[in-house]
């Protein structure tokens, strides 16, 4: 039996992370339903147990929103259940002192954002962010990560120290969002105020660094182009948005539901997604799958997921990312050509394979739970 810490999983929150983690569990509870337990807080014990059952949730009474509390409980409650129930591995959607464990523990690092935009941190937050890498990543059996550009950063910063063996579980999406709705995805563009599908779609985050200041920007050089271009944002970008001028063909919707944002893909000419740094880039293989052209910054963590399916173009330039969004909105060969290259390059990720993955990053843990096969660098 594996154990499965999500305590700091808040559900309701479309942070990516987030995502995953709910989409893995309800997954896991098709594929592998007797190989895990889960420990949730109180905020999101609702969906879990709708999802698992009763019997698989083991419900904290946390809100999953404090950390210094969270990092406390795992150490003292997680520990006292490894001894309780003698999982085969413990694993944990963030990181924390894994002391006094009776089996081997592993913990989700999803990016290094962290050394990459310290402004998104307060002082304070970012010290307590860094010991707590800093302490606990050495005490891990393991560490699963996102993509390869991720695992590589962490190997890069941290394996001079000796740090436990690097995993990738990549993220998924699902096929089914390209089969076609167009009664049900016409009634969706109409309640949104959309009477026309010559527009495009970005999936955003409401930190700066997914750089809303130059899409912004973009819009506006293709409003000064009369390229007829509408840019439709979805996501908690608003907050940023919010802050700065934008202009008319420039839409900020906040969080959509799911059915809304499915429908937005399917309608979409293109998603463009000109963030300066991911972990992974769901929205880039969800836009694929969907089949819809991608227009996304020039970054490695993007040219690995986006594979042969994407248009890259340089966030730093509003040019540059108005260029990309005019090229695949008027250029219908270079449409065709990214849209077969994309549900091609969709098929990799898909939720059964990030299973298969996890599955086979925790057994590869159990087998090498001592830290065995830890990483030094000299």
């Amino acid at each position: 039996m594996i154990l499965l810490d999500f305590l700091g999983v808040r559900v309701g929150e479309q942070r990516g992370a987030e995502r995953f983690a709910c989409r893995l569990v309800s997954e896991l509870s098709v594929a592998a339903p007797g190989e895990y337990r889960v420990l949730i807080n109180r905020h999101s014990a609702e969906f879990f147990r709708r999802v698992l059952g009763r019997e698989k949730c083991m419900v904290l009474p946390l809100s999953g929103g404090g950390r210094l509390v969270r990092i406390l409980v795992q150490m003292l409650v997680g520990s006292a259940l490894s001894w309780m129930l003698r999982p085969r591995l413990y694993v944990s959607t963030s990181v924390f002192p894994a002391v006094g464990f009776a089996c081997p523990v592993a913990a989700f690092v999803y990016d290094l954002l962290l050394y990459q935009f310290p402004e998104v941190y307060s002082p304070m937050e970012w010290r307590i962010r860094n010991g707590l890498l800093s302490v606990s990543l050495r005490r891990l059996s393991a560490i699963f990560t996102i993509s390869a550009a991720s695992a590589e950063d962490i190997r890069n910063r941290f394996g001079k120290t000796g740090i436990p063996a690097v995993r990738i579980v990549n993220c998924g999406t699902d096929q089914s969002v390209s089969e076609s709705e167009n009664a049900s995805d016409e009634e969706v563009l109409k309640g949104l105020g959309i009477v026309a599908r010559r527009f495009v779609l970005s999936v955003l985050g409401g930190n700066e660094y997914k750089n809303q200041r130059g899409l912004a920007a973009a819009a506006e050089e293709l409003l000064r182009r009369a390229a007829g271009i509408e840019v439709v944002v979805v996501g908690d970008a608003w907050q940023v948005f919010e802050s700065i001028p934008c202009p008319p063909n420039l839409r900020v919707m906040g969080v959509v539901s799911d059915r809304v944002l499915a429908a937005l893909y399917r309608c979409a000419r293109a998603l463009v997604y000109p963030t300066f740094f991911e972990g992974f880039g769901l929205p880039v293989i969800e836009a694929q799958a969907a089949g819809v052209p991608v227009v996304c910054s020039d970054l490695k963590v993007l040219r690995e997921v986006g594979g042969g399916g994407a248009l890259f173009v340089d966030p730093h330039s509003p040019q540059s990312i108005a260029d990309g969004i005019q090229a695949v909105s008027e250029d219908d060969a270079l449409r065709r050509h990214l849209i077969q290259r994309g549900l091609s390059n969709a098929e990799r990720f898909t939720w059964c394979r990030t299973v298969e993955a996890f599955l086979a990053a925790c057994e590869a843990t159990v087998k090498n739970g001592t830290g065995s096969d830890r990483v030094q660098r000299h």
